[in-house]
């Protein structure tokens, strides 16, 4: 279940709120097709509990995801300058 959609959830969940479908759309935008909230409506209603632990381990994915972001963009970075490198060395031969 996609980490928007969880949250989505877990936030109709701490108002009190019996998530719907339309509820459900109306946190999470078009972004998704009808089918999918419905499938998340009913692993939510099979058991309410699960979502605030998947929620939390959706959260620390998102660090990650956000650190392999930078690792990648640091690499691309040196990427970049080791072509330049030998582009220099290559003209002077």
């Amino acid at each position: 279940m996609d980490a928007t959609i969880l949250a989505a959830l877990q936030q109709l969940s701490a108002i009190g709120k019996q998530p719907t479908v339309a509820l459900l759309k109306s946190k999470v935008g078009r972004g998704f097709p009808l089918p999918v909230l419905i499938d998340a409506i009913k692993q939510y209603k099979t058991n309410p509990d699960a979502i605030t632990v998947t929620t939390t381990q959706a959260a620390n994915h998102d660090v990650s995801l956000a650190d392999l972001q930078r690792q990648m963009k640091q690499m691309q970075q040196q990427i970049d300058q080791l072509t330049a490198t030998v582009a220099k060395l290559t003209q002077s031969q």
